[in-house]
């Protein structure tokens, strides 16, 4: 199950926050608004009322009509979309993958109880033909019983590849949202800080999400070990090692006019839409880098062409040559 994390709507409620804010940092402090509803707002400058404490338009009159409300926070429009935008798809609908990609893997041979479900068969078939010998038993027992465990546990490795790479697709946009949500409730504060004599002295939030990339293919790596083709985990270590000293980055949020806090929180959605392009290339590369590495030990157990090491070759049959080939690439490896 994906870790609790805000969803689309969450972000977009806290991103009309920031923009909710934005706009009343601007009107009240920074354009001496009249609160809304006052009946100061469109009238004329009164020195004993308003002619000191709020600004004019152009026209002469208070300003912080409804519509003079209005068109400011038009304004700030943008920026609840701005957080959806980057929320990415959401990270609960990847569950159903790595569940099924756990259970193949582990149907097929568990790495970490070392049960070896289709191996148990076939020794069991094997047992079965005890009482057969000849030329024609040892070839069906060399090239293809004893083969099949081992092209198995191949598919296994494909599988425990497979959940692993949505496990971390799947942090990378939990991270994602958690990073977003801290920095629209900081960037908030940061807004709400403003006042005449300007804002908070300093606000950071972290953007974490390579961080969280990294640990999750170091977990990769370690469980890869164990496999049956070891060497994925050596792309896994150097993907690890290519971007750890990125796993975080601080960004500041606060500043002393409006303009400065919005441009600073864009700023770090900008940092974190680098992350999130890193974080993805990561996993791609070490998804490539691991096939291409299962690729190279095709012939670990004496495979001879990239199928024969996840497909196990079937006995020929009587009157094979009769059967049309495409009919018989159907059913057997050719």
């Amino acid at each position: 199950m994906a870790r609790a994390h805000p969803s689309l709507e969450e972000l977009r409620k806290l991103g009309a926050q920031v923009a909710d804010a934005a706009a009343r940092a601007r009107g009240i402090h920074e354009l001496k608004f009249a609160p809304e509803g006052s009946p100061a707002a469109g009238g004329p400058p009164d020195d004993s009322i308003a002619g000191e404490k709020y600004g004019t338009g152009a026209d002469g009159r208070v300003l912080g009509t409804h519509e003079d409300w209005s068109r400011l926070r038009l304004g700030y429009a943008w920026i609840p979309e701005l957080f959806v935008s980057l929320a990415g798809p959401e990270p609960g609908h990847l569950d159903g993958l790595i569940e099924t990609m756990e259970s193949a893997w582990k149907a097929l041979y568990d790495r970490d109880s070392g049960a070896d479900p289709v191996g148990t068969h076939i020794r069991q078939a094997e047992s079965h033909l005890s009482g057969w010998s000849g030329v024609a038993a040892e070839t069906f027992r060399t090239n293809f019983l004893h083969k099949i465990p081992d092209s198995v546990k191949s598919q296994a490795q494909l599988a425990f590849m497979l959940q692993h790479a949505a496990l971390a697709d799947q942090d990378v946009w939990v991270e994602t949202r958690l990073n977003l949500k801290d920095l629209a409730e900081k960037t908030t504060t940061a807004l709400e800080s403003l006042d005449d004599c300007g804002g908070t002295d300093s606000l950071i939030t972290i953007l974490t999400v390579i961080g969280i990339v990294v640990s999750v293919v170091a977990l990769w790596e370690v469980a890869a070990v164990a496999c049956t083709i070891v060497a994925s985990s050596v792309a896994a270590a150097s993907l690890v090692a290519d971007k750890a000293g990125e796993s975080a980055v601080e960004a500041e949020v606060a500043g002393d006019t409006v303009e400065t806090v919005l441009q600073n929180m864009v700023n770090a959605t900008d940092v974190l839409r680098s992350q999130i392009y890193w974080s993805e290339r990561k996993i791609t590369d070490a998804l490539r880098e691991n096939l291409d590495l299962v690729h190279d030990t095709t012939h670990f157990h004496g495979a001879t062409s990239t199928h024969d090491a996840f497909l196990p070759p079937r006995p020929a049959l009587v009157g094979e040559s009769m059967i049309p080939s495409i009919i018989r690439n159907d059913f057997r490896p050719g």
